[in-house]
């Protein structure tokens, strides 16, 4: 019979020691100090605040004043996210969210002029 020369077999135990071991001729790299300023938080905060302000008057619109408009404006709105999400999942509707962010100014600072001429045809309300 013939000789089957096998790789000798390393353990997850056996390769988590050598790790530590190696880890212990090297100090560890400084650490940097991880901080949130507290205006970052400040404005974070505020932000929030207003949006949760305009969420909540929309609701108090719907709930006590009866406005249909916005009622089906929320469900419409409601309805298409759910499926678009259908169709693909977060993180590309995050990607395709994020390009369109980039690519939009691009595109205006590109076509500006023919952008102008349209808009000054249909005034904003």
């Amino acid at each position: 019979m013939g000789d089957s020369v096998t790789a000798p077999r390393i353990s997850v135990h056996q390769a988590l020691v050598a790790d530590v071991l190696l880890w212990k001729r090297w100090p560890l790299p400084p650490l940097p100090k991880l901080e949130i300023p507290e205006e970052i938080v400040a404005k974070a905060a505020g932000v929030i605040h207003v949006y949760a302000n305009h969420a909540l008057s929309i609701a108090r619109e719907i709930v006590i004043d009866k406005n249909l408009k916005v009622f089906l404006q929320l469900v419409s709105c409601l309805w298409a996210a759910s499926y678009i999400g259908s169709l693909c999942n977060f993180l590309t509707l995050v990607y395709i969210g994020v390009l369109l962010i980039l690519s939009a100014p691009l595109m205006y600072d590109k076509h500006q002029h023919r952008i102008d001429e349209k808009r000054y045809v249909w005034p904003i309300k």
